[in-house]
């Protein structure tokens, strides 16, 4: 098992907060994600941002991919949050 440093949060615990983090968290922050991931796999263009500000706009099989990575990092943060201990 891999300790956590000081910059990495340790996903495997409940989140605190209770109910409201739960529904905030859970809910209304991967809806927005979770919208756009699947738009950008019906219209197979999405957006990869970068550090400097400046991304690129993808497309074709390269922008599903994205688009898939996007709707998994949309699920990791609703069942962080809402799939948690209740």
């Amino acid at each position: 098992m891999r300790i956590p440093g000081p910059d990495i949060p340790d996903l495997s615990v409940a989140p605190s907060g209770g109910p409201i983090t739960a529904i905030l968290g859970g809910i209304a922050a991967p809806i927005p994600l979770l919208c756009y991931s699947v738009n950008a796999l019906l219209q197979q263009e999405t957006y990869l941002p970068s550090r400097r500000g400046s991304g690129i706009t993808v497309d074709g099989q390269a922008a599903g991919w994205l688009a898939i990575s996007y709707l998994c990092l949309a699920c990791l943060v609703h069942f962080h949050f809402f799939g948690g201990e209740t």
